[in-house]
């Protein structure tokens, strides 16, 4: 039974918890329907199962009704975070009581019929989702007709190139000709006169794509200069924030944790940034740990990372995902914060490779004293013959 494959879910908290280890509602929800299929007939007394998605490039998630009177294609009106929304039936179907499998999952329920506003804005999001997608393959057309444009110029270069040496190279011949044959030589020269014009021509267009050439190099290394610039002003601003920080810092890192917990709760259902917030925080608390335990053994390392991480990068972190939970928990329709989500997702991905970094280098050294301390004991073996493949114990 499914309940006994399932059990580790319990109640609907522990079903949360397995969500933020790693599964998301929808991987739950299609494993659940993998394994136990629905009917497709329905019978009075039947539990009646939609999947339904929220949009196109999201994935399905499940729902009960109280009605048989859907089909696939009809938008339903269901409540997240208080506020209703429509979404589109995707399939249904049914279970007879014995077999709904999922009784110790949270489903909830559709309120009904989408109409009215409802309707009209899912149709509108998909209207613009499909909009999206076609100017996205315009846009990369016409890249790839640029890039096209690009290299057939650049075989045109190398062509009117190797046509220029050669040109100078039968001018140096009429000339040699030239010496040889009085007569003809005016008649040759002449010719060779023209043909090194237009070599000469087409040499100072080459000079001239040179020069275009290292101006753009100038301008990526002033570029450059400007970025070493930015980031050194970001530098002194990390050292200005690390001095508040140290002032101004929570009593304990449990605090700080607490704190991105808040943040993650807040955000639930929204499964992309609830896991990666998990991920965040696993790896920022490992991070503390380990910072915290080099304080003793190698104070000067521990007192670096803790500059850098107390300074700038925990609360940093913490402050921009604060900003987006207020914006978030503002009530402002999903297609108007959808950018700033895709920025949102992008830093915390980005963070937990950072944080991965930091933890790696925090333990870069105690890798380092192992491997030696490994050699050490290798080499005690082979000098103390244990090693040698006839040596036998007893």
């Amino acid at each position: 039974m499914y309940n006994d494959r399932y059990n580790r879910y319990g109640s609907y908290q522990g079903y949360r918890n397995y969500i933020g280890n790693g599964w998301t509602r929808h991987e739950v929800f299609e494993t659940i329907l993998r394994e136990h299929p629905p009917k497709t007939e329905y019978t009075p007394g039947d539990y009646v199962v939609l999947m339904v998605r929220f949009n196109l490039d999201g994935g399905t998630y499940c729902y009960l009704s109280d009605d048989d009177i859907y089909d696939p294609g009809d938008l339903v009106t269901v409540k997240v975070r208080g506020e209703e929304k429509a979404v589109e039936v995707v399939s249904v179907g049914y279970y007879s009581p014995e077999d709904y499998p999922f009784e110790n999952v949270h489903v909830r329920r559709v309120m009904g019929p989408a109409y009215g506003d409802l309707a009209s804005k899912y149709e509108e999001a998909i209207r613009e989702e499909k909009e999206r997608e076609a100017d996205n393959e315009e846009v990369r057309a016409e890249a790839k007709a640029i890039l096209e444009e690009a290299r057939m110029a650049k075989s045109e270069a190398y062509r009117d190139r190797a046509e220029a040496k050669k040109v100078r190279d039968e001018a140096e011949l009429e000339k040699n000709r030239a010496a040889e044959e009085r007569q003809a030589a005016e008649q040759v020269r002449a010719e060779a006169q023209k043909r090194l014009a237009e070599a000469e021509r087409i040499l100072e267009e080459a000079k001239a794509v040179t020069a275009s050439t290292e101006k753009t190099i100038v301008k990526t290394k002033e570029e450059g200069e400007r970025q070493r610039a930015a980031y050194a002003r970001l530098e002194e601003e990390r050292r200005e924030a690390a001095k508040v920080w140290k002032r101004e810092r929570p009593e304990t890192d449990e605090q700080m944790i607490l704190g991105l917990r808040a943040v993650q709760d807040a955000l639930d259902e929204d499964e992309e940034i609830y896991n990666g917030m998990s991920r965040l925080e696993e790896l920022m608390t490992k991070v503390i740990r380990r910072v915290d335990d080099l304080q003793g053994e190698r104070p000067a390392a521990a007192r670096d990372v803790s500059d850098r991480l107390y300074g700038f990068y925990l609360p940093k972190t913490i402050d921009v995902l604060e900003q987006y939970r207020n914006i978030f928990s503002s009530g402002l329709p999903p297609k108007n914060v959808d950018g700033l989500r895709r920025d949102v997702i992008k830093v915390i991905n980005e963070s937990v490779e950072v944080y991965g970094n930091i933890l790696s280098e925090l333990y870069a050294s105690d890798m380092l004293n192992l491997s030696a301390e490994l050699e050490a004991l290798r080499m005690m073996f082979e000098f103390e013959g244990l090693t040698d493949p006839e040596f036998e114990i007893g």
